[in-house]
């Protein structure tokens, strides 16, 4: 099943994702993301954090799994070539451990985002 984060509205887009950036960062967002089996999950700082497991995911991965990761991470640290960071085995276990309702609530979090900026 995809997820698609629909969006519509007059701000800029750096706003908006500075603003996604810091609601995934408040202490609500972990607990609501873990999945029930797994609450203490996203607790700790690891190397795969869940803004960036967030963000990986909605990326819309074509490629291999482990690609991906080290695009991403090469990505984020401004680099043109692949950066190994995280394993492909660890993003399975991060995202086994992510509720199927996190993404939803992030969907549900910008269209009252967006309500709220339209005012």
């Amino acid at each position: 099943m995809r997820i698609f984060l629909i969006f519509l509205g007059p701000m800029s887009l750096s706003t908006l994702l500075a603003d996604l950036a810091a609601h995934m960062q408040t202490d609500q967002f972990p607990l609501l993301a873990c999945d029930p089996e797994h609450p203490t999950a996203f607790q700790r700082r690891r190397k795969l954090p869940l803004p960036a497991l967030i963000a990986l995911m909605l990326t819309g991965m074509r490629k291999s799994v482990q690609t991906e990761l080290d695009e991403f991470f090469g990505h984020l640290q401004q680099q043109a070539q692949l950066l190994r960071r995280v394993s492909g085995q660890a993003f399975a276990q991060a995202r086994a451990k992510l509720s199927t309702s996190a993404i939803p609530a992030l969907n549900d979090w910008l269209l009252i985002y967006q309500k709220a900026m339209a005012r």
